[in-house]
């Protein structure tokens, strides 16, 4: 998650949860008392061992938190009503009361927070831009799936869930996928500028063997219609060789990745998201 007011942002990489503090030299803080925990969410210290972000926090002047599901085999609820839902509770709501508790403590603007996250975090960042479309900015999310592919499963863990959808055998319509982010929060009233959805920027490995590379098609007919954008052309190549960028609409709301030969775990872009973020 990023935080940020004039120079200053927040991130919240969604596997983990810890803070990175805004100083010269920034340093790692578990951070306990930020409020309301339905979700038990935790804070793991070493994921920032997994990407830059950090030493792009500490030149750029922003925080970045870390959380962590301690549950279902530390994947995050996505199956649940509560967290499907704005204020429901369960884990979107623990990292919603994260967001709160930054601004308040560290005088940051709370227009600029944006989410990234991998598999499981992915997941959540499609289920917090469909819940609290008024917390987040922008988000970006690697190897992930649409909001609700796992409502009503059993579980959110390869090991438990229904995994139908992340298998690539549930295909409903545009239409029905955009209402089904739009029922995670039936009160949000979507306004340009003044009050705008967040924008999505999807990551998928076209061998991906845990999500199926054709769940990214149900992302974007989702996403498309829920941010009223049709495709608009492709740049190859971009960001590295192999990657097909997918430019939707004058491409400032929604892009979309496609990363030719990539497995699960697509490598980090971070120069890429934090332009998506308007951080660099």
């Amino acid at each position: 998650m990023f935080f940020s007011s004039l120079t200053r942002a927040f991130a919240l990489f969604l596997s983990l949860v810890t803070l990175v503090s805004l100083t010269l030299t920034a340093e790692f803080k578990q951070i306990l008392n930020f409020g309301n925990n339905p979700g038990h969410a935790n804070i793991a210290l070493e994921e920032s061992q997994f990407s830059h972000y950090q030493q792009y926090a500490d030149n750029l002047g922003f925080i970045v938190i870390y959380p962590e599901s301690v549950k279902d085999y530390k994947c995050w609820d996505v199956n649940r009503y509560e967290s499907l839902h704005h204020y429901g509770g369960s884990d979107s709501l623990s990292i919603v009361n994260m967001v709160h508790w930054a601004p308040v403590t560290y005088l940051i603007n709370p227009k600029r927070v944006y989410t990234t996250g991998w598999s499981s975090g992915a997941l959540m960042s499609q289920t917090l831009a469909a819940a609290y479309p008024e917390v987040f900015a922008s988000f970006s999310a690697f190897s992930g799936a649409p909001y609700g592919c796992l409502k009503d499963s059993p579980a959110s863990s390869l090991q438990a869930a229904d995994l139908s959808c992340i298998q690539g055998k549930i295909i409903k319509s545009p239409q029905e996928w955009g209402d089904l982010a739009r029922s995670a929060y039936p009160g949000f009233f979507p306004l340009p500028i003044i009050n705008p959805r967040p924008k999505m920027q999807p990551w998928h490995g076209t061998e991906d063997d845990v999500i199926t590379y054709a769940v990214l098609n149900e992302e974007i007919k989702q996403w498309t219609n829920v941010l009223g954008v049709s495709f608009s052309h492709n740049e190859t190549d971009t960001p590295r060789p192999g990657y097909t960028k997918m430019v939707y609409g004058d491409g400032s709301q929604l892009v979309v990745y496609s990363c030719q030969g990539v497995g699960h775990r697509i490598p980090n872009e971070e120069v890429t998201v934090l332009k998506w973020f308007e951080i660099l």
